[in-house]
């Protein structure tokens, strides 16, 4: 009980003492998805569309999980290495909301993708098989971009060499548990998302 409620005072106190942050980089996402989504509807071909969403359909022989999984993973593992990067200089203050812009037009993308193609079973799927993994990632997303870009200002205003050093190890090791957390929805993405998108098509 107690860790439960020190874990929870943790977050708080997090949130409270990051807010303007979080907001900034949960608008970021917001914008992506909707651009994404408008995008894909002034489409006037619907092949992009389609390819979208081949990899799911390979998956009913159950046999090409784990090619996707490590097409997942090493995508995951790019965006979590290309936030940290902004955690190093001055420019990712500008680059890391960027960055979540685009993660956020991808699957806003995906998933009018899917209501496009499939209507009402395609807005099913992008609730079972999109939205879980996706929420976590979004949450897990802005919070890595919120420590890069405080890093990256702390960084710039400080000159103690010694304070600079345990900062950016401290730095290394949430982005590593953050990046431990997008190995996590890779799996899920791979070996769970694609089959409740093809039971919830098949509706």
């Amino acid at each position: 009980m107690k860790a439960h409620t020190a874990a929870g005072s943790v977050v708080e106190g997090y949130i409270k003492n990051n807010i303007i942050l979080l907001m900034i980089c949960t608008a970021c996402l917001v914008f992506g998805i909707i651009t994404g989504s408008i995008y894909c509807v002034t489409l006037e071909d619907t092949t992009p569309l389609s390819q979208s969403l081949g990899n799911f359909e390979l998956l009913e022989s159950g046999r090409d999980a784990f090619s996707i999984f490590l097409t997942s993973i090493t995508n995951s593992m790019q965006l979590a290495f290309f936030i940290w990067l902004c955690g190093l200089t001055r420019l990712g203050v500008v680059m890391a909301p960027f960055l979540l812009i685009l993660k956020g037009f991808a699957c806003g993308f995906c998933t009018a993708s899917l209501v496009l193609l499939y209507a009402m079973p395609g807005l099913l799927a992008a609730g079972v098989g999109i939205a879980p993994q996706m929420l976590v990632m979004f949450v897990v997303c802005g919070v890595f971009c919120t420590t890069a870009i405080k890093h990256a200002l702390y960084i710039s205003k400080t000159n103690d060499k010694t304070q600079k050093r345990r900062r950016f190890i401290a730095y290394c090791i949430f982005s590593l548990l953050l990046a431990g957390v997008f190995g996590l929805c890779s799996l899920f993405e791979s070996y769970v998302s694609p089959y409740l998108l093809l039971w919830a098509l098949k509706m």
